[in-house]
This record gives structure tokens, sequence and C-alpha cells, in this order.
């Protein structure tokens, strides 16, 4: 579906983000993108989705294909509500499908404005434009930000559905995507896939002292208001991590599999 031919991006004068990238993107999957904080996850999908262009390189796509993509990120529209909000998009796509069945599934309060809500219930109006009228790619940033329990496993009941009926649904998220089915790894400008079976690894939820990118074993690390953190490490390194991050007065506060 979507093919990255050496492909680079770069910000400004800044060194580049990506460099020299060679992806193919089937259909039919779910892709959890994983790497460190500033590894450059945000780039690629933005990439993917075709909302960003590479600096170098070529990205071919599927003639046709139509795209529905969710920033971690958004700005609120004022004066609307959500269901105001989708049934705008889905006239600009010209399209029936608004969006409020995935909205509902997802417990989004839609006849509210926008602006009055939280960023976790925005997220969720915004996960069901991304959605709506059955798209070819779904590219979700951090989908899983401010969602309950409930709403967590409604989205990857949604997400396993498009990939089913044929769909390439490529994810970033700290908490770890179930249902993937295949992975990429971000790390120093380059893209390459996980190996199939990879070794299981540990969620940890704390706060104080958090583990420097670069830990042994330290898949990626998201830091949160009020000192917070959430890490992924691979199960064989957690111990470690968890005893150092204690001993420089972390307060650890969940700890499972990613």
């Amino acid at each position: 579906m979507i093919a990255f031919r050496h492909v680079a991006k770069r910000y400004g004068l800044r060194a580049p983000v990506l460099r020299d990238v060679d992806l193919e993107l089937g259909s039919g999957a779910v892709v959890a993108v994983q790497g460190a904080n500033g590894a450059g996850k945000s780039t690629l999908l933005r990439l993917v989705a075709g909302v960003s262009v590479p600096t170098r390189g070529r990205i071919a796509r599927a003639p046709g294909l139509r795209t529905g993509y969710a920033p971690e990120g958004f700005a609120a529209v004022p004066g609307l509500t959500g269901r105001h909000w989708l049934r705008q998009l889905a006239r600009v796509r010209g399209d029936a499908d608004t969006g409020e069945e995935v909205a509902a599934a997802l417990d989004a309060p839609v006849q509210q404005p926008l602006g009055a809500l939280s960023h976790g219930q925005r997220h969720r109006v915004v996960l069901a434009a991304a959605l709506a009228g059955a798209p070819d790619v779904v590219v979700l940033d951090e989908p899983t930000g401010g969602l309950d329990d409930g709403a967590r496993a409604a989205l990857d009941g949604l997400l396993g559905a498009a990939a089913r009926r044929g769909a390439l649904v490529v994810c970033a998220d700290h908490r770890g995507l179930p249902g993937a089915t295949r992975r990429l790894r971000v790390r120093e400008g380059g893209v390459q896939w996980v190996a199939a079976g990879p070794p299981p690894q540990v969620r940890v939820a704390a706060a104080g002292a958090a583990p420097a990118d670069g830990w042994p074993g330290l898949v990626e690390v998201a830091r949160g208001a009020d000192d917070t953190w959430v890490a992924v490490v691979d199960a064989a390194s957690s111990d470690a991590l968890l005893a150092a991050v204690l001993a420089a007065g972390a307060s650890v506060r969940e700890v499972g599999p990613a």
C-alpha cells in the first residue's frame, strides 16, 4: 500500500530526524511503532499519513488510498460540538459515515462543545474522525492517551476490525498495542522491523526519578505531568530498572505486562 524509498526528513538546519528509510507497509496489518521519546515516531506517522513530505527520497502510495489520521495533539474548533465537527468532516469527504457510531463505542461526548472537553474526551472525538468512513489507512499517534480501560478495549477492537477488512493500521502508543501484528522500531534515524516473537515486555508507571534514555532494555519512556512517567522495558531488564529507580527515590505505582 505504501512504500518508502531512501526517505529522509529534517526540520530546518537540524540533523535529520529520519534518514535513508526503506519501508514497505501492506494491507491488513496493525503496526505498532516503538522508540524512545524524540526518536522520530511522530515524524514517521506524519509521513505515512501523507500530512508531511520527505526532505529527500520518495513515498509511493497505492492509487485512491483514503487515510484517517489522529495526531497526539488537537486544537479545538471554537463553537463546534463534536457531532457538528464530525458531520462537517464527513461532508468534506463526501461520505455518509460521520463516525458517530465509533464515537459512541469510545464513549465520546459528541453533544458537547469541543472547547469544553478534557484532553481525553476530545481525543475520543478525534479518534472517531480518523476511523470514520472505513479508511484504507489508519494512522494514530498515542491513541490511548486519556482513555480509560473500557475505551482502550473498544479501540483495540475497532483497530482489529479495520485490519480484518484489509486496512493498514499504524500506531505509536507508549502503553503498547495488544492487537499489534507487526512492530517497527525507530532508532537513531533509522526504521527497522522488530523480529517476530519479541521478548516479553513490562510496563512500569511511576513518579519521581525516571530511567534515562539508553538504559539497557528500555524500549521507551513517556513523561507526564507532576513528575510522572510510564516506561516499557524488556522483561529481562525490568528488575534492574525497578531497583535503580527505587534506589533513586521513585514511587512505583504500577508494574505489569506491556
